[in-house]
């Protein structure tokens, strides 16, 4: 009798221990998950600053080069409307050249 309660109560103590395990396995798997949640947002926290640094600098640059070419757009205009009024007849026979140069050449095709 002394023995079935003695493995009566190695039994109980075997399943408080394992009852215990299982909940610090528990824990454990919580905190690992809460600690990846956190890692992951520090992670994507970093790469929307660069990635937002990076389309903010692209912004800027691709508006110098807007404005640097709208400039040079604007200056070759007014180069070639001066031109045109000081010489019409030259920029006329310029054109009519170039017109039929590429009326021969894309004939020839």
């Amino acid at each position: 009798m002394e023995e079935s309660i003695q493995k009566t109560a190695t039994t109980r103590a075997f399943a408080r221990d394992l009852q215990s395990m299982l909940q610090e396995a528990e824990t454990l798997v919580r905190n690992a998950g809460q600690q990846l949640r956190d890692d992951y947002r520090t992670a994507r926290d970093r790469v929307a600053s660069t990635v937002s640094t990076s389309l903010s600098d692209a912004k800027k640059s691709f508006n110098t080069v807007e404005d640097s070419v709208l400039t040079r757009a604007r200056n070759t205009a007014r180069t070639t409307n001066s031109f045109v009024v000081e010489h019409p007849w030259q920029a006329f026979a310029a054109g009519a050249c170039i017109g039929f140069v590429l009326g021969v050449l894309s004939s020839r095709r």
